[in-house]
This record gives structure tokens, sequence and C-alpha cells, in this order.
């Protein structure tokens, strides 16, 4: 089994096709979501759109009616997928990432959409399985934050991205041992055909691919990047919590989530909002 059999995409559409939705007979029936911060909107926005931001869209999704269709954006398409794929999880039917988000809408060119495609957790996986993904794929997003931190200048982001590889590592420790008491072997046997450059972050983007990316883009678009994977990242644990048969793993994969969710509001604060 792949991976990526352990996750399906988030659907995409383009600002044309937006356009074309708000424009038309059925208006009244969709929903346009901007998951940027405050400071974005403020500088621009799609009429008409709802501000959540990503940060608060777990605890504010009840604000939002199910049975609209809902169009998620951000500023190149990253955090809006992952959003979408939160609301997707949590019973909404028709959601839809807007592919390249604010800068399609004005008609410039998105250099940041790397996770434009990033999926969210398909129901139906063994969970122990899905437990050592989980492994791999932290492995692999603090592969590419070290990448980050040895390779490029994160500036005013290294404290965060230092912070961020630390806990994955910590993450990766703790998820061992709970899958050693799953499963009743070691996760390394059950994780070496996810591992290496063709590995997974987080979201389901390979390592090989991210590094690759993130060396001609801004550090803006890496943070935004970083804030989708943290974002499918907790979404992952959520799930797990959810789906745990007893209520030390509930509690354990509660915690993780929590801690990801910390990192992606420390992110949020870092990135520049004049554009």
């Amino acid at each position: 089994m792949s991976l990526m059999d352990f996750f399906k995409p988030t659907p995409t559409v383009r600002v044309d096709k937006l356009r074309e939705e708000m424009n038309g007979p059925h208006r009244d029936e969709i929903l346009v979501l901007d998951v940027r911060q405050p400071e974005e909107n403020q500088h621009s926005r799609i009429p008409g759109s709802v501000l959540i931001p990503l940060g608060e869209i777990p605890q504010r999704m009840g604000e939002l009616d199910k049975s609209k269709k809902i169009f998620v954006y951000c500023r190149s398409g990253n955090r809006s997928a992952a959003a979408g794929g939160m609301l997707l999880s949590s019973g909404f039917k028709e959601v839809y990432n807007v592919d390249g988000g604010m800068f399609a809408w004005d008609g410039l060119v998105a250099t940041g959409g790397l996770g434009a495609g990033m999926v969210f957790l398909s129901p139906g996986a063994p969970f122990d399985e899905v437990v050592a993904a989980s492994w791999a794929m932290e492995e692999g997003s603090a592969a590419f934050y070290r990448f980050i931190l040895d390779e490029l200048d994160p500036g005013e982001a290294r404290a965060v991205l230092e912070e961020l590889a630390g806990s994955e590592k910590g993450h990766m420790d703790s998820i061992r041992e709970i899958y050693n008491n799953l499963a009743g072997q070691d996760i390394a046997g059950a994780t070496s055909k996810y591992r290496g450059e063709g590995c997974c972050l987080e979201g389901g983007v390979k390592l090989s691919d991210a590094k690759e990316w993130a060396k001609s883009a801004t550090m803006d678009d890496i943070l935004e990047f970083s804030m989708g994977v943290e974002a499918n990242s907790y979404d992952l644990y959520t799930k797990l919590a959810r789906e745990a048969k007893d209520d030390k793993t509930t509690k354990f994969f509660q915690a993780l989530a929590a801690e990801e969710w910390k990192h992606l509001l420390k992110m949020s604060t870092l990135l520049k909002m004049d554009v």
C-alpha cells in the first residue's frame, strides 16, 4: 500500500469558475471563505467573502452553512487547501479550494502553490497503518525544516523553524511507542517503504519536491506552505484521536494536534501581510 492510499485530494477550482458561480443565478447557494489573516483581508478581498483565519477554523466552522457550496481561498492556495480538507473531514459536502488564491483573483502568477493540492485523510485506513504513516510524515517534515535551516536563510523565522524541526523529532519518538504497543513490533519495519527523498511530508507532498521548490521560493511562500503542512497534521491527529480505542491513545493524539496548531499560529504571526 502506498502512503498516498491513505489520502484523497481536496477538490480545486480556478478563479474563472468561482466568478461564474458568483455571477450565476444560484449566488445565494454558495459561500466564499477567506482563511487569510485579518490584515491581509483588509488589504484586498474577494467581494462578499467571509473571513475566518485558518487558525480559527476548528473553533468557528460551526458558523458555516453545511448546505452551501463553499469556495475557500487564501494568498496562493496553500492555507485554503488545508482549511478545505478540514471542512470536508468535518462533514461539509461541497468544499473547493480556489487555485492560486488571491494572486489568481488579481490576475497575478501564484509562486507559492506547492501545497495547493494538499490532501486530507480518507476514512477506512487501518488505524495502526495510519499511525505508521504519520511517523514517516513527521520524519519528512523534520527533514524539510532542517533543509530550510541549513541550506537557506530563514531570517526571523529561524526560531520557529528550529522549534518545528525539534518537535517533529519528539513526535516520532512518541508515535513509535504508541505503534509498538498497538502492533507489537517496532515501527521501522512498517515505514521503510515511506522513507527517503520520496517520502511525504504531512499533507502528502514529497520531500524531494518540497526541497526543490523551496530553493526558489520566498520565505513567505515557505511559511504559508508550512502552515498548510501543520494544518494537515492537525487534521490527521484529530482523526486519530477520534478513532483511538483507548483513552490514553486519544489524549496522546489530542496533545499532538494541539501542538501542531500552536506551531501554525506562531507561523501566522511571521507571515508578512503587505501582499
